[in-house]
């Protein structure tokens, strides 16, 4: 679960770089492929949503919802400390 964590937490903070925000799907897609690298196999959006709400319950992101302007929720994600700082809260939290 430790580094299905720290790579979801990587995730968003390559996503945030490169989007200023992105749907559920293109998360579980990219965050997908950085786990098979690992061996891991793949997560449903519901396993995604329950491992963000891990890392929001420690406060190593943020989520926001708006509405773009065809009424789809758009999700935004932002880390609250720098990559390396968040790292070590989810090793400390649950390493």
């Amino acid at each position: 679960m430790l580094l299905k964590l720290q790579t979801l937490m990587f995730t968003i903070e390559q996503e945030s770089k490169q989007f200023s925000h992105y749907h559920p799907k293109k998360n579980l897609d990219e965050y997908n492929q950085l786990i098979q690298q690992f061996g891991i196999s793949q997560d449903t959006l519901k396993s995604l949503e329950t491992n963000l709400s891990k890392l929001e319950e420690i406060k190593v992101i943020a989520r926001f919802y708006s509405k773009d302007i065809y009424n789809n929720v758009v999700v935004y994600y932002k880390l609250n400390y720098p990559i390396k700082t968040c790292y070590n809260k989810i090793k400390e939290y649950y390493g």
